[in-house]
């Protein structure tokens, strides 16, 4: 997860609070090379000409939720 975040942040200018100022020169890359899509069910998403979906999904198989109401 850490690792997943440092790439994501990679791509953005944040200030020393957090804040999401702009896209990196990094993220202006990468976006150059990103088409947007969107599923049947509406969900839009982004991805690189060179990801491939059976790497994604093999993410996905492997992620755990947990969620508990107090």
């Amino acid at each position: 997860i850490n690792q997943t975040e440092e790439a994501r942040n990679a791509l953005l200018d944040i200030d020393e609070e957090g804040n999401i100022l702009s896209l990196s020169q990094e993220g202006e890359i990468f976006i150059e090379d990103c088409f947007d899509s969107e599923s049947d069910d509406g969900i839009r998403y982004s991805k690189t000409a060179a990801a491939e979906y059976d790497y994604i999904y093999e993410i996905q198989g492997q992620w755990r939720l947990s969620f508990s109401m107090n």
